[in-house]
């Protein structure tokens, strides 16, 4: 029983198609796996900044009552702070969501900041019931 060319060329068709299909899903899945990495990832280090610009906030509050500053002028400057400190969060979002690849912006649960924080919480949660679960 011999192939014939058209069946030959058939199959090496096929198999063609058949590769670059499952390659195609692998790329796919690989790429999700790796952005939603870099997702949690983003979002533990924004907290971190965040917190970190609240502690500087803080020592700079503490420095002005120490030197003994007007009251009208430190809160004016809370006031400032807290404007300039709702809009770094919004902005850093939104810059965030802009550059995330498009095709993959389904993996964002979020639209601002507090959304943000309520998806890492629930991973931290996640995560804490998976070690407890785990015994480590």
């Amino acid at each position: 029983m011999e192939i014939t060319i058209t069946e030959a060329a058939c199959w090496y068709f096929a198999g063609a198609i058949t590769h670059l299909l499952f390659f195609k899903i692998l790329q796919r899945g690989q790429a999700t796996l790796f952005l939603n990495g870099l997702l949690i990832q983003s979002l533990k280090i924004m907290r971190q900044m965040a917190s970190d610009i609240a502690l500087a906030r803080q020592a700079k509050y503490d420095i002005y009552a120490r030197a003994d500053m007007p009251k009208d002028f430190m809160e004016t400057m809370r006031e400032i702070d807290q404007r300039v400190y709702v809009n770094w969060k919004m902005a850093t979002i939104a810059t965030f969501i802009a550059t995330f690849p498009k095709n993959h912006r389904g993996l964002l649960r979020f639209h601002d900041w507090d959304g943000a924080m309520k998806v890492l919480d629930d991973i931290y949660r996640r995560e804490t019931k998976y070690r407890t679960k785990d015994g480590k």
